[in-house]
């Protein structure tokens, strides 16, 4: 669980950056080579509606095809943050002690052992949270 939970944190991180950066790509391909400022690439498609231009139908085909990229990295966003909402409800349902351990094993990544020491129970103890937390997530 910890290791998906960073990983999905991580990506998460990586991919609103991949989004900054196609948004960006996209206005600055608008504005460089249309000569429009300002304009988004859902405008673009309503100007670009029985225009022949070359010039409009090449760019049109490049920034169609970032904004693809675009909402494929917004619907991935979106699991991701399905997912991390998901945890935080979990975690909204757990008592003090289940929360503790939680944060041990799952945002440090501790051990069993290393939880218990850390929290002053047992190993057996620790598994029994364990079982208890999969059981709400």
């Amino acid at each position: 669980m910890y290791k998906q939970l960073k990983r999905q944190l991580d990506d998460k991180k990586i991919i609103e950056r991949n989004i900054r950066e196609l948004e960006d790509r996209i206005k600055s391909i608008i504005h460089r080579q249309l000569g429009l400022k300002g304009i988004s690439y859902s405008d673009i498609k309503l100007e670009i509606v029985g225009t022949k231009d070359d010039k409009f139908s090449k760019t049109f085909a490049k920034v169609e095809s970032l904004d693809k990229d675009l909402q494929s990295l917004i619907e991935e966003k979106n699991i991701i943050v399905d997912f991390i909402d998901d945890v935080y409800k979990s975690i909204n349902n757990m008592n003090n002690v289940e929360l503790n351990v939680f944060k041990c094993r799952y945002i440090l990544g501790l051990s069993n052992r290393e939880t218990a020491e850390r929290l002053g129970y047992t190993i057996d103890r620790i598994k029994q949270i364990n079982r208890e937390i999969s059981k709400k997530m």
